[in-house]
């Protein structure tokens, strides 16, 4: 990946060690799949993805939270998805292209389970209306370091 651009890009569904709430900065041992929004490229010239949580886990009789999008499973299907799941922009990791925080990104196909640059748009457009009104409602998770360089702040919690 030297001098040229990362494999995984905006729209991707990616494989990620996604920061829990629990470890913010650190990447977690346990493997998820997550949509990216935007990458960067970070002042230290390394790069880094936006990116925001999925879950496949059903909300049950709970009603639909602000900030998520459902996806049915028939839906789910064209983005390269085996079931329906929600996107919760609520939850956003800002990670650098790592194989700490990408798992896969030295196999083939760099551990990318479908994309869709739609519903990228949809996640951003949601997020940047969310951080407008209920910035409160926002996580940002990930290195600190890579938190600075992209956004030029440090984490904020909620």
């Amino acid at each position: 990946m030297e001098g040229d651009n990362p494999p995984i890009d905006r729209g991707d569904f990616v494989w990620t060690n996604f920061p829990t709430r629990e470890e913010p900065a650190a990447p977690s041992v346990d493997r998820h799949i997550a949509l990216c929004l935007r990458r960067f490229r970070s002042a230290d010239k390394g790069y880094a993805l936006v990116a925001v949580y999925t879950t496949s886990q059903s909300r049950r009789d709970r009603p639909k939270a602000q900030g998520e999008i459902e996806v049915t499973a028939e839906r789910a299907v064209e983005y390269g998805q085996r079931s329906a799941f929600r996107i919760d922009v609520r939850r956003v990791a800002v990670l650098p292209i790592s194989p700490d925080f990408f798992p896969d990104l030295e196999k083939p196909g760099h551990g990318i389970q479908g994309r869709s640059a739609h519903l990228a748009d949809a996640a951003e457009r949601l997020l940047r209306q969310i951080i407008a009104q209920t910035p409160e409602l926002v996580e940002f998770l990930g290195p600190e370091n890579v938190l600075r360089s992209v956004f030029g702040r440090g984490r904020r919690r909620t």
